[in-house]
């Protein structure tokens, strides 16, 4: 996985990260089980915009942060045992949200 993240200023922050894998043998995919020799390949991108509650709880290291954003999700081919048959790559957007915490080492 890639990310990056810009800080626009002390509380507003965009983020984007990139990721590709693979689905196992045997894994469950959308309700189909992965076959041996077809294993599906899986790209992610998303974005979000990150608000952070440093400076409101006026504190240096401990950075509570809530996000939001979408994303876009392509599945490639594969065959599967329930189906009997090839399941065709897929896409799909995704929406995201959430909350973390950022703990800061130094001040810059």
């Amino acid at each position: 996985m890639l990310s990056t993240t810009y800080y626009a200023n002390n509380q507003f922050s965009f983020s984007s990260s990139l990721s590709f894998n693979k689905y196992n043998v045997y894994k469950v995919v959308d309700g189909g089980q992965v076959e041996a020799g077809s294993e599906a390949n899986y790209f992610a991108f998303d974005a979000a915009v990150n608000y952070s509650f440093r400076s409101l709880l006026n504190t240096n290291a401990f950075d509570p942060t809530i996000f939001v954003g979408g994303g876009v999700t392509k599945i490639g081919e594969y065959q599967t045992t329930i189906s009997n048959g090839v399941i065709p790559a897929n896409r799909r957007l995704t929406f995201n949200m959430g909350f973390g915490v950022n703990y800061w080492l130094s001040e810059s």
